[in-house]
Protein backbone atom coordinates (compact mmCIF):
# COMPACT_ATOMS: atom_id res chain seq x y z
CA UNK A 1 0.00 0.00 0.00
CA UNK A 2 1.40 3.52 -0.68
CA UNK A 3 -0.08 6.78 1.28
CA UNK A 4 1.31 10.18 0.23
CA UNK A 5 0.73 12.38 2.67
CA UNK A 6 -0.41 15.95 1.26
CA UNK A 7 0.76 19.37 2.96
CA UNK A 8 1.09 23.02 2.52
CA UNK A 9 3.88 24.85 3.52
CA UNK A 10 3.69 29.02 4.75
CA UNK A 11 7.08 31.02 5.67
CA UNK A 12 8.34 28.96 9.10
CA UNK A 13 10.76 26.58 8.24
CA UNK A 14 11.63 26.08 11.49
CA UNK A 15 8.13 24.55 11.67
CA UNK A 16 8.33 23.01 8.32
CA UNK A 17 11.50 21.15 9.80
CA UNK A 18 9.87 19.69 12.77
CA UNK A 19 6.79 18.16 10.27
CA UNK A 20 9.83 16.89 7.81
CA UNK A 21 11.76 15.18 10.42
CA UNK A 22 8.88 13.57 11.68
CA UNK A 23 7.51 12.17 8.25
CA UNK A 24 10.91 10.38 7.78
CA UNK A 25 10.29 9.06 11.30
CA UNK A 26 6.43 7.93 10.38
CA UNK A 27 8.21 6.58 6.98
CA UNK A 28 10.91 4.20 8.48
CA UNK A 29 7.90 3.11 11.26
CA UNK A 30 5.61 1.76 8.78
CA UNK A 31 8.64 0.36 5.99
CA UNK A 32 7.38 -2.92 6.35
CA UNK A 33 3.93 -3.17 6.03
CA UNK A 34 3.77 0.52 3.34
CA UNK A 35 4.97 3.02 1.42
CA UNK A 36 4.94 6.82 2.97
CA UNK A 37 5.59 9.65 0.29
CA UNK A 38 4.94 13.07 0.58
CA UNK A 39 3.77 15.98 -1.69
CA UNK A 40 4.00 20.20 -0.86
CA UNK A 41 2.62 22.99 -1.90
CA UNK A 42 4.30 26.67 -1.22
CA UNK A 43 5.39 29.46 -2.33
CA UNK A 44 9.24 30.04 -3.40
CA UNK A 45 7.86 33.70 -3.98
CA UNK A 46 7.43 34.26 -0.07
CA UNK A 47 9.69 32.48 1.62
CA UNK A 48 12.66 32.99 -0.69
CA UNK A 49 12.92 29.36 -1.34
CA UNK A 50 13.81 28.19 1.80
CA UNK A 51 11.31 26.00 2.31
CA UNK A 52 11.54 24.04 -1.22
CA UNK A 53 15.08 23.70 -0.21
CA UNK A 54 14.38 22.14 3.32
CA UNK A 55 11.82 20.11 1.30
CA UNK A 56 14.01 18.16 -0.98
CA UNK A 57 16.57 17.25 1.06
CA UNK A 58 13.60 14.68 2.39
CA UNK A 59 13.30 11.23 0.51
CA UNK A 60 9.97 10.82 -1.49
CA UNK A 61 9.15 14.41 -1.73
CA UNK A 62 7.46 16.39 -4.06
CA UNK A 63 7.35 20.30 -4.12
CA UNK A 64 4.70 22.10 -6.06
CA UNK A 65 4.20 25.38 -6.66
CA UNK A 66 1.48 27.67 -6.13
CA UNK A 67 -0.01 31.25 -4.34
CA UNK A 68 -0.99 31.01 -0.87
CA UNK A 69 -4.25 31.97 -0.87
CA UNK A 70 -6.58 31.04 -1.10
CA UNK A 71 -5.92 28.34 1.26
CA UNK A 72 -8.50 25.52 -0.43
CA UNK A 73 -7.52 26.44 -4.06
CA UNK A 74 -3.70 26.08 -3.17
CA UNK A 75 -4.90 22.30 -1.22
CA UNK A 76 -6.76 21.68 -4.32
CA UNK A 77 -3.97 22.35 -6.72
CA UNK A 78 -1.92 20.33 -4.98
CA UNK A 79 -4.48 17.37 -5.19
CA UNK A 80 -4.84 18.07 -8.67
CA UNK A 81 -0.85 17.88 -9.51
CA UNK A 82 -0.92 14.25 -7.69
CA UNK A 83 -3.96 12.78 -9.54
CA UNK A 84 -1.94 11.02 -12.05
CA UNK A 85 1.19 9.60 -9.50
CA UNK A 86 0.83 6.44 -7.68
CA UNK A 87 -0.62 6.07 -4.60
CA UNK A 88 -3.31 4.15 -2.70
CA UNK A 89 -4.66 6.71 -0.28
CA UNK A 90 -3.43 10.13 0.56
CA UNK A 91 -3.26 11.69 3.95
CA UNK A 92 -4.22 15.73 4.07
CA UNK A 93 -2.69 17.76 7.20
CA UNK A 94 -1.30 21.04 7.70
CA UNK A 95 2.59 21.24 7.63
CA UNK A 96 2.59 22.15 11.75
CA UNK A 97 1.28 18.43 12.42
CA UNK A 98 2.65 15.96 13.69
CA UNK A 99 2.08 12.48 14.06
CA UNK A 100 2.88 9.39 16.63
CA UNK A 101 4.13 6.46 14.69
CA UNK A 102 1.78 4.05 16.63
CA UNK A 103 -1.26 6.72 14.92
CA UNK A 104 -0.01 6.24 11.95
CA UNK A 105 0.39 2.57 12.61
CA UNK A 106 -4.11 2.77 13.79
CA UNK A 107 -4.51 4.85 9.88
CA UNK A 108 -3.30 1.47 8.35
CA UNK A 109 -4.68 -1.08 10.51
CA UNK A 110 -7.82 0.66 9.05
CA UNK A 111 -7.31 0.51 5.78
CA UNK A 112 -6.50 -2.81 5.80
CA UNK A 113 -9.68 -2.99 7.33
CA UNK A 114 -11.33 -2.06 4.53
CA UNK A 115 -11.96 1.79 5.22
CA UNK A 116 -12.32 4.06 2.58
CA UNK A 117 -11.85 7.03 5.19
CA UNK A 118 -9.86 7.67 8.67
CA UNK A 119 -9.92 10.27 10.54
CA UNK A 120 -9.28 11.60 14.00
CA UNK A 121 -11.37 12.96 16.22
CA UNK A 122 -9.07 15.43 18.38
CA UNK A 123 -6.01 16.41 18.86
CA UNK A 124 -3.15 17.93 21.11
CA UNK A 125 -2.46 21.75 20.81
CA UNK A 126 1.40 22.59 21.40
CA UNK A 127 2.84 26.00 22.63
CA UNK A 128 6.02 25.70 22.41
CA UNK A 129 7.08 29.38 23.25
CA UNK A 130 4.84 29.24 26.48
CA UNK A 131 5.40 25.31 27.05
CA UNK A 132 2.11 24.29 27.27
CA UNK A 133 -0.42 22.00 25.89
CA UNK A 134 -3.90 20.73 25.63
CA UNK A 135 -5.85 18.07 24.64
CA UNK A 136 -9.28 19.24 22.41
CA UNK A 137 -11.69 16.93 22.04
CA UNK A 138 -12.89 17.95 18.81
CA UNK A 139 -16.26 19.31 17.32
CA UNK A 140 -18.99 19.27 19.46
CA UNK A 141 -23.25 19.64 19.21
CA UNK A 142 -24.10 18.49 15.55
CA UNK A 143 -20.38 18.28 14.82
CA UNK A 144 -19.30 15.92 17.32
CA UNK A 145 -17.47 12.60 16.10
CA UNK A 146 -16.16 14.66 12.62
CA UNK A 147 -12.96 14.04 11.30
CA UNK A 148 -10.79 16.93 11.77
CA UNK A 149 -8.10 18.64 9.26
CA UNK A 150 -4.93 16.92 11.00
CA UNK A 151 -3.94 13.60 9.25
CA UNK A 152 -7.31 12.93 7.18
CA UNK A 153 -7.09 9.91 5.72
CA UNK A 154 -9.26 8.76 2.28
CA UNK A 155 -8.68 6.01 -0.13
CA UNK A 156 -8.09 7.04 -4.21
CA UNK A 157 -11.69 5.78 -4.20
CA UNK A 158 -13.00 8.71 -2.64
CA UNK A 159 -10.67 11.11 -4.60
CA UNK A 160 -12.32 9.66 -7.69
CA UNK A 161 -15.92 9.70 -6.46
CA UNK A 162 -15.42 13.20 -5.90
CA UNK A 163 -13.09 13.90 -9.35
CA UNK A 164 -10.14 14.50 -6.71
CA UNK A 165 -12.11 18.06 -5.76
CA UNK A 166 -12.16 17.93 -1.78
CA UNK A 167 -12.56 21.69 -0.95
CA UNK A 168 -15.36 24.63 -1.78
CA UNK A 169 -12.79 27.46 -3.84
CA UNK A 170 -12.12 30.62 -2.43
CA UNK A 171 -11.83 29.77 1.47
CA UNK A 172 -9.05 30.59 3.77
CA UNK A 173 -10.54 29.15 6.65
CA UNK A 174 -13.57 25.86 7.49
CA UNK A 175 -11.47 23.58 5.16
CA UNK A 176 -12.39 20.94 7.47
CA UNK A 177 -16.23 21.56 7.10
CA UNK A 178 -15.70 22.37 3.63
CA UNK A 179 -14.64 19.14 2.77
CA UNK A 180 -16.91 16.93 5.27
CA UNK A 181 -19.97 18.73 3.15
CA UNK A 182 -18.53 17.10 -0.41
CA UNK A 183 -17.74 13.79 1.60
CA UNK A 184 -21.08 14.10 2.72
CA UNK A 185 -22.58 13.36 -1.02
CA UNK A 186 -21.10 9.96 -0.88
CA UNK A 187 -21.34 6.72 0.34
CA UNK A 188 -18.20 6.22 2.27
CA UNK A 189 -16.72 3.38 4.66
CA UNK A 190 -15.31 6.08 7.28
CA UNK A 191 -14.05 5.46 10.82
CA UNK A 192 -13.21 8.25 13.11
CA UNK A 193 -10.60 7.42 16.18
CA UNK A 194 -9.18 9.03 18.74
CA UNK A 195 -5.51 10.01 18.93
CA UNK A 196 -5.76 10.62 22.88
CA UNK A 197 -2.72 7.30 23.43
CA UNK A 198 -0.81 8.13 20.15
CA UNK A 199 -0.83 11.54 19.56
CA UNK A 200 -1.18 13.90 16.74
CA UNK A 201 -0.13 17.35 18.08
CA UNK A 202 -0.67 20.88 16.29
CA UNK A 203 2.18 23.57 16.99
CA UNK A 204 1.01 26.81 16.97
CA UNK A 205 2.32 29.76 15.02
CA UNK A 206 2.33 33.34 14.21
CA UNK A 207 0.87 32.66 10.77
CA UNK A 208 -1.92 30.43 11.92
CA UNK A 209 -5.54 31.51 11.86
CA UNK A 210 -7.16 30.46 15.54
CA UNK A 211 -5.44 31.84 18.84
CA UNK A 212 -4.46 29.00 21.09
CA UNK A 213 -6.98 30.79 23.69
CA UNK A 214 -9.91 30.51 21.81
CA UNK A 215 -10.05 26.45 22.37
CA UNK A 216 -11.28 24.47 25.47
CA UNK A 217 -9.49 21.54 26.40
CA UNK A 218 -7.79 19.46 29.03
CA UNK A 219 -4.71 20.59 30.10
CA UNK A 220 -1.81 18.32 29.04
CA UNK A 221 2.06 17.69 30.59
CA UNK A 222 3.83 19.48 27.79
CA UNK A 223 7.49 17.44 28.67
CA UNK A 224 5.24 13.93 28.36
CA UNK A 225 3.80 15.09 25.52
CA UNK A 226 7.24 15.65 23.97
CA UNK A 227 9.11 12.66 25.46
CA UNK A 228 6.85 10.28 23.15
CA UNK A 229 8.06 11.46 19.80
CA UNK A 230 11.47 10.62 18.97
CA UNK A 231 14.14 12.75 20.24
CA UNK A 232 15.30 14.69 17.12
CA UNK A 233 11.44 15.72 16.65
CA UNK A 234 11.11 16.97 20.14
CA UNK A 235 14.61 18.82 20.04
CA UNK A 236 13.59 20.28 16.83
CA UNK A 237 10.09 21.78 18.82
CA UNK A 238 12.27 23.02 21.69
CA UNK A 239 14.33 25.23 19.55
CA UNK A 240 11.70 27.25 17.62
CA UNK A 241 12.03 30.51 18.52
CA UNK A 242 8.75 32.02 16.25
CA UNK A 243 6.10 33.62 18.50
CA UNK A 244 3.59 30.62 18.49
CA UNK A 245 0.01 32.46 19.38
CA UNK A 246 -2.72 30.43 17.24
CA UNK A 247 -2.95 27.65 15.29
CA UNK A 248 -4.48 26.95 11.95
CA UNK A 249 -7.77 24.57 11.31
Amino acid sequence: MHLKILTAAYLRPEVLEVFLESYVENKKYIASRAQLSLAVVGSKKDDKGKNKKLVEKYPDTLWVEYKNFPISDKFQHLVSSIQDLPFDAVITTGSDDIMHNKALGDVLDALYEGYDQVGFKDIYMLDSIGEKAIFWEGYMSNRINESIGAYRVLSRKILAMTDYTLWALGRDNGLDGSMTHILSKHKINEKVISCKYAPIVDIKSPTNIWPFSKFDGVQAKYPALLSVFPPNVSALIKNIKTKNIAFEV
